[in-house]
C-alpha cells in the first residue's frame, strides 16, 4: 500500500492576530483543515499472483476535513493582576472537535466493477479537559530560560473522549459512501495523561470495537528530553487491545525534533 498527502490548516486566532486584528489566542479559538491524499494498494506480488490484467492493483482519491473549538477560562500568568510576581500559575481549558476522514466517492476496484471495496471513510468527534501548574517569573528566575522552558509545565493533565462512527454501510448487495448510526459498528475510547516536568508521561484508556470483539484498557508511558525550544528526543511505548482470544499490541516509537528558526533567533 502506497499513500501520499498534503494539506493545510487556519487557526482564526493566530489568523487575526497575524493581521493585527485582535488577540483572542488567550481565550479561545477555533481552527479548521484539510488534507488530500491519493491511495494505492497491490493486493500480493506479481511472482504470486502472475496478474497481467492489473486485477491486484486499485487506487483511489480522498480527503479528510476537520474543525477544533477551543476554550481557555483559566490562565493565570496570562492574565493575572500580578502574573509578573507569580511564583506558580495555573491554566485550563477544554476543546471540541469533529472530523471526516477519507471523504470521497472514489472506491477501490479490484479487477471488475462490481467487486469494489469502499475507502475506510469515518466521521469522528471528541473532547478534551486540560489543566497545567505553571512555573511562574520567580519560582525558576535564576535558572537559565532554555531550562525553565524544557520543563514547562511543571505538570499537566488532560482527559479525553473519542467517538468514531463509520461513513459507510452495507446495502445487502453492496456498499455506499452513507453515514451508519445504527451503532452497530461505532467505536468509542477514551484515556488520560499525566505528565511531570515535560519529562515523564503515563498514560490509561480504554477501547471499545463491540463489532470486532474489541473491548480492553490500553496503557502507555514516555520519557522526553527537551532542549527548550531548539529541539530534543522523546521515547513512547503503548499497548492496545486487540479482539477477545488475541494478545495485546505492543508499539513503541522514537522522535526526534529540531526547531531550526528557534535556533537561528537565539543566535
Amino acid at each position: 500500500m502506497k499513500s501520499q498527502s498534503w494539506g493545510v490548516a487556519v487557526s482564526a486566532a493566530e489568523a487575526l492576530r497575524r493581521l493585527k486584528v485582535a488577540d483572542i489566542g488567550g481565550w479561545f479559538d477555533v481552527a479548521g483543515g484539510v488534507v488530500w491524499k491519493d491511495f494505492e494498494d497491490h493486493l500480493a506480488s506479481d511472482s504470486i499472483l502472475q496478474d497481467e490484467i492489473g486485477i491486484a492493483s486499485a487506487e483511489a482519491s480522498a480527503r479528510d476535513l476537520g474543525w477544533v473549538a477551543r476554550v481557555t477560562p483559566v490562565n493565570t500568568l496570562a492574565r493575572g493582576a500580578n502574573a509578573d510576581a507569580a511564583s506558580f500559575g495555573f491554566l485550563v481549558e477544554a476543546s471540541y472537535g469533529r472530523a471526516k476522514l477519507n471523504d470521497t466517492e472514489d472506491v477501490l476496484v479490484h479487477g471488475v466493477a462490481f467487486d469494489f471495496d469502499p475507502m475506510p471513510t469515518m466521521h469522528l468527534s471528541g473532547w478534551a479537559l486540560h489543566g497545567e501548574l505553571q512555573a511562574g517569573p520567580r519560582a525558576l528566575e535564576n535558572a537559565p530560560a532554555w531550562l525553565r522552558e524544557s520543563i514547562a509545565p511543571l505538570l499537566a493533565f488532560t482527559y479525553t473522549q473519542q467517538d468514531i462512527v463509520p461513513g459507510y454501510r452495507w446495502t445487502g448487495t453492496e456498499y455506499e459512501y452513507a453515514r451508519d448510526d445504527s451503532g452497530d459498528f461505532d467505536e468509542n475510547g477514551w484515556g488520560w495523561e499525566l505528565s511531570l516536568l515535560n519529562v515523564l508521561h503515563l498514560r490509561r484508556g480504554h477501547y471499545e470495537a463491540l463489532w470486532g470483539e474489541v473491548d480492553g484498557d490500553t496503557d502507555g508511558w514516555g520519557l522526553s528530553v527537551p532542549a527548550g525550544r531548539w529541539g530534543g528526543v522523546r521515547y513512547d511505548k503503548a499497548t492496545v487491545p486487540q479482539a477477545e482470544g488475541l494478545p495485546t499490541v505492543d508499539r513503541e516509537g522514537w522522535q526526534v525534533w529540531v526547531d531550526v528558526l528557534a535556533i537561528v533567533a537565539a543566535k
